[in-house]
């Protein structure tokens, strides 16, 4: 005798009371044999998909919204080509005009008689462009300071510029007799400066100089024969802001792969086959530039198996000045273009452009440090198309399922398809190491629906026990820890049929099973 399961044991208790309660019926008599035959229902699977669940299961840069009951799918890269205005203009080291300081006769006097002497200079130096106005943003002065006085000195030094200083410098320096000549260099940053340049009066750089010398070893000056020079110069300057003629500039990019085999990051669709009725591409350009901008796709190849097709576009996209707060947009449409390449199912896609910066070479630009321009694109696909080879497997655990004493097992199987879809249904039962245990259903055709009138089905399936034989013929029930649903899809007319695919839509399944046991109670005197 097999060995009783839960509900048997709960049966038996239940006599066992009964029997307690009814003592004084001792002359009742059982069988010598109870057969009885209770019945269990148990939800397997209980589940549901819809295309959206699908796109989840893909790449994150995948996005989808719903227009006019269609789900699209839309995929953007604003990052083909990316350049700021510091990849085409920049601000070139600038020296300025030796400054030498040299001592009056009057000033060589006083030194002589008195020992020393205090001179206070002042020099300007033009910022000299070809730019209207320079802002700067940040760079490095540099100072290269040469003195012969055979005396002690003391120098104090200020240079600003548009009302801002951009250096205060000290040498102090003690004559021995020995060397006659000294040098130094010094060299600081500078932030935030504007250099607004005209032709009557462009911006000065001032010097201002305090120097003091006290005598040394008795030594007098000479006239003519003593100075101290200074060279300034600007290095590593990053430019804040240029306005004026900036000078036409070529734009090359380099080839840039757009991304067309999403629906292969989703597993199991490498054999879909589609065609797409309205797909939308276009190559979109933004400039906040101060400049004009013209624009060509110069390449525009897909590749499929190892060969390159090349797609002529005899198309021009000219971007007005723009600036960071509002930039020039605009969009090269290659609708007809795109919907033969998506259509032949590449494997890449290819797309270069160039350009020209201010092509016609105005003379009254600008740009900023931070201006840019940016070439992307946009594909929009409507899932307005042609479906075939979309093969689905999803599996789901299930408790435990002890097969002793059932005599049958019912499977229930319920459908309700709402995608323009006919679907053909598999159910296997897995073991852990998910081998195929049994299929359940198979070859299950539920045809296509719709939101408003889903399309409905259910199938049962019984698996019975012979009683013949001495193993059970559910005993593969347990050992299965998972049943696996194969879903394929193929929209109507052998997959010919053109539909469109609402992201509401799903496919619901639900898989029950109901068992009947058999009871065996032995009720025979020992």
């Amino acid at each position: 005798m097999r060995k009783l399961n839960n509900l048997s044991l709960a049966a038996c208790l239940v006599l066992m009371i009964l029997a307690g309660c009814y003592s004084e019926l001792s002359n009742l008599k059982f069988p010598e044999k109870i057969e009885w035959s209770p019945e269990l229902a148990l939800p397997l699977v209980n589940s549901s998909f819809t295309i959206a669940d699908l796109l989840n299961e893909a790449d994150s840069t995948i996005e989808y919204e719903e227009s006019d009951g269609v789900l699209v799918i839309t995929i953007e890269d604003d990052s083909l080509f990316s350049s700021s205005a510091r990849d085409f203009y920049s601000l070139s080291d600038k020296n300025f005009p030796a400054l030498p300081l040299t001592l009056t006769q009057e000033e060589i006097n006083e030194f002589n008689l008195n020992g020393q002497v205090t001179v206070n200079r002042q020099a300007e130096l033009p910022y000299e462009s070809d730019l209207d106005s320079v802002q700067i943003e940040r760079g490095l002065i540099n100072l290269e300071l040469e003195e012969n006085f055979p005396a002690n000195g003391n120098l104090s030094l200020s240079i600003s510029a548009a009302n801002v200083n951009l250096i205060d410098y000290q040498y102090n320096w003690n004559y021995d007799g020995v060397n006659a000549v000294t040098t130094d260099f010094d060299s600081n940053e500078f932030d935030e400066v504007t250099f607004t340049i005209a032709s009557n009066s462009p911006t000065m750089l001032v010097v201002d100089y305090n120097l003091t010398l006290t005598k040394a070893n008795n030594t007098d000056l000479t006239a003519f024969e003593n100075t101290v020079d200074i060279n300034l110069s600007f290095v590593d300057t990053d430019f804040k802001a240029l306005y004026g003629d900036l000078n036409t500039q070529d734009i090359s990019t380099e080839r840039n792969t757009i991304k067309t085999d999403f629906l292969n990051d989703i597993d199991d669709l490498n054999d879909i086959e589609y065609y797409f009725e309205r797909p939308r591409f276009s190559v979109t350009y933004i400039n906040s530039m101060g400049l004009p901008v013209l624009f060509d796709v110069v390449d525009f190849t897909y590749y499929k198996e190892g060969d390159a097709n090349e797609i002529n576009i005899n198309s021009s996209v000219e971007l007005a000045k723009g600036s960071l707060e509002s930039p020039s947009e605009s969009s090269l449409k290659l609708d007809e273009q795109f919907k033969s390449v998506i259509n032949d199912r590449p494997d890449s896609v290819s797309l270069a452009v160039d350009g020209i910066i201010d092509p016609n070479d105005t003379p009254d630009n600008f740009v900023t440090s931070e201006s840019n321009i940016q070439v992307g694109y946009k594909l929009e696909l409507p899932l307005e198309l042609t479906l075939s080879g979309l093969n689905i497997e999803e599996s789901f655990g299930v408790e435990d399922i002890d097969p002793g004493n059932t005599r049958y097992a019912i499977l229930n199987f319920k459908t309700a398809n709402e995608l323009p879809f006919d679907v053909s249904l598999k159910a296997v039962a897995l073991s852990e190491d998910s081998t195929e245990l049994k299929t359940l259903f198979e070859d299950e055709i539920l045809t296509a629906g719709s939101l408003e009138n889903p399309s409905v089905k259910e199938s049962f399936l019984t698996i019975e026990d012979d009683p013949q034989t001495e193993s059970n013929e559910l005993d593969f029930l347990e050992e299965t820890s998972r049943i696996a649903i194969i879903v394929s899809v193929a929209t109507a007319n052998n997959g010919n049929e053109i539909v469109q695919i609402s992201s509401q839509a799903e496919i619901q399944f639900s898989l029950s099973v109901q068992f009947q046991y058999t009871l065996d109670i032995d009720t025979s005197d020992e």
